[in-house]
């Protein structure tokens, strides 16, 4: 139900305004290209906090937090609208999730060959530390990496 609610308002507001997308994190409406890659940059800044919880989160069938990547979020070569991509959906960001850990699957082999290809990890992810639960759920942990 949320879903439609939401397409109908986007597509309505996309006709109106030429571009719109939500941020679900601050609830409110952007309806300006520019303006989105800015209010995304202004996260990414640190000045609108982001949820520690990686994973898109529900509750009682609708989306209260949309699901981000934090390997993305600290990848610069992509842009602000790029690095906080909102996944409102598990199974579309457990294929994003999968994709990646291809791409260390990769890494890892070329290590085994001898190899020393650069470190897919964005230097300022490898500072922080986030924990995989059994159920895909990423979310900051105190453990080290090794």
């Amino acid at each position: 139900r949320w879903r439609h609610i939401y397409s109908c308002h986007r597509k309505s507001l996309r006709a109106t305004c030429g571009f719109a997308e939500m941020c679900f994190f601050y609830s409110e409406w952007v309806t300006g290209k520019d303006e989105w890659e800015n209010h995304c940059q202004v996260h990414l800044d640190g000045h609108k906090p982001l949820p520690a919880q990686c994973d898109p989160l529900f509750y009682g069938g609708t989306l209260a937090s949309p699901g981000i990547y934090p390997f993305c979020l600290d990848d610069t070569t992509l842009s602000a609208t790029e690095r906080i991509h909102q996944f409102h959906d598990k199974a579309e960001w457990r294929d994003h999730i999968s994709d990646h850990f291809g791409i260390f699957e990769k890494y890892v082999g070329s290590l085994h060959e001898g190899t020393s290809p650069k470190c897919p990890i964005p230097k300022v992810t490898l500072s922080r530390r986030f924990r995989i639960s059994a159920t895909g759920e990423i979310s900051p942990s105190e453990q080290p990496w090794c």
